[in-house]
């Protein structure tokens, strides 16, 4: 104030300049905010300043000679009653709920370009008003300032509306976003149900089929496996003949009816396939995994290997389940899988027979060794028998790890090479 007071006295065409590069000076060394971004709000608030004074002035003054028909030639008073009415409408004006939290488009200098534009011409204007001797003609500059301090009024008002507006619109994305991954989650979840009853419910429908067929009587029979044939009508790869051999004794009927069931599918497709047990399955069945898990492992892993032998042109399929470790094996003439399915195996489902496939089972099978901590085997070529061309192994113990044994060449397999969970061995040299 005593700075302004001086350059008021001796440059009073400098008062508006002075006043902003003090405040500028100020307002950097106490909040060291961006420069533009000071002087920004400087001109601004300053503007909104001086367009309330004269507001408030053209306001009292009216007030007092008209109303109350009294002298206002008494500038010290006039001043400090106006000075007053200003402190209050600036506190009243940021109590309006709508301006509480200030102009916080002013951190975006091309929102504010149109703001700061109109803060420059009042200010200016009122430069011209302070420094003349009340001609007549300065009746323009008075309007003007009205003009602009409204135009302010409504410029604030409405950024401050948009503000508003994205904020509400990004919290609905954010939601909208939400709901989305949440539907997702819920649908990855639906279909790997899905994929597992398509091989467990019609495996256990032939499984019934049979025992009707052979225990039970004529009319009851002819009854549960019409119902059988409505419920699993729209399920993909259904036998419904009534062949049926049982090639598997594991101790678990549901286990016995995946297996069965495969071999049944195996048949159709002219795939020899055989099942080899060794051990004791029911010692590891949930101390180690839960059966229903088990089974759906041991079920991707076969559907997996009979739609790479059939797109292939392959016979032959064969099953090993041994213990001690718990160890799953199957081997197929297949084609080898792609090599962008090794690389985003556990990443994103992805297929090597797109046509058919939907890379939900090789997933699901990556997924559950992150629960049951066991290691995932590829083996491409150490395989002693010349009609399986690869085999792949789940082994249930205390490593998790995921290995590729291929005798592939360096190019083809350089997109494993950006993943540091893949274990890469070449081939035993006989």
């Amino acid at each position: 104030p005593l700075i302004i007071f001086v350059v008021r006295l001796h440059l009073p065409y400098l008062n508006i300049p002075i006043l902003i590069l003090t405040l500028f000076l100020l307002m950097q060394y106490i909040y060291k905010t961006p420069i533009l971004q000071t002087l920004i709000g400087i001109l601004f608030s300053t503007g909104i300043a001086y367009a309330l004074h004269f507001i408030c002035a053209i306001i009292l003054f009216s007030i007092i000679e008209i109303c109350f028909r009294l002298p206002t030639n008494n500038m010290y008073v006039m001043q400090i009653l106006v000075s007053t009415t200003q402190l209050i409408s600036c506190i009243f004006l940021f109590k309006i709920k709508r301006f509480q939290d200030g102009m916080p488009f002013l951190k975006k200098e091309h929102l504010a370009t149109t703001g700061i534009l109109s803060s420059i011409i009042i200010l200016t204007l009122t430069m011209l008003i302070s420094n003349n001797n009340g001609d007549i003609v300065l009746i323009i500059p008075f309007i003007c300032i009205l003009f602009f301090a409204i135009f302010i009024y409504v410029f604030w008002k409405n950024h401050l509306r948009q503000v508003y507006d994205k904020n509400q619109a990004k919290k609905r994305e954010d939601y909208l976003n939400h709901e989305i991954e949440q539907l997702r989650k819920e649908k990855e979840l639906l279909s790997k149900l899905v994929h597992r009853d398509n091989k467990l419910i019609p495996a256990l429908e032939m499984t019934v089929r049979d025992y009707v067929n052979n225990y039970g009587d004529t009319v009851s029979s002819q009854k549960i496996i019409s119902q059988l044939n409505i419920l699993t009508s729209e399920r993909n790869g259904i036998i419904k003949n009534n062949s049926y051999k049982n090639i598997c004794q594991t101790g678990f009927i549901g286990t016995n009816s995946l297996v069965n069931y495969m071999y049944a599918k195996a048949q159709k497709e002219n795939i020899d396939f055989n099942f080899i047990l060794a051990g004791n399955l029911s010692e590891h069945i949930d101390s180690t995994i839960s059966l229903s898990d088990f089974d759906s492992i041991l079920g991707d892993l076969i559907e997996n290997a009979i739609i790479a032998t059939k797109f292939n042109g392959g016979k032959h399929i064969l099953v090993i389940i041994s213990t001690n470790p718990l160890l799953i094996e199957v081997y197929d003439s297949g084609a080898l899988f792609d090599i962008n399915v090794l690389a985003n195996l556990g990443l994103k489902r992805i297929t090597t027979h797109k046509e058919f496939g939907t890379g939900i089972g090789l997933t699901s099978i990556y997924e559950f060794g992150y629960k049951y901590n066991y290691s995932i085997t590829i083996n491409e070529y150490e395989i002693d028998d010349p009609k399986y061309t690869k085999a792949v192994s789940v082994e249930f113990g205390n490593v998790r790890e995921y290995c590729i044994i291929t005798g592939r060449s360096y190019k083809e397999l350089k997109p494993l090479f950006r993943r540091e969970d893949i274990i890469i061995k070449m081939p035993a040299k006989s």
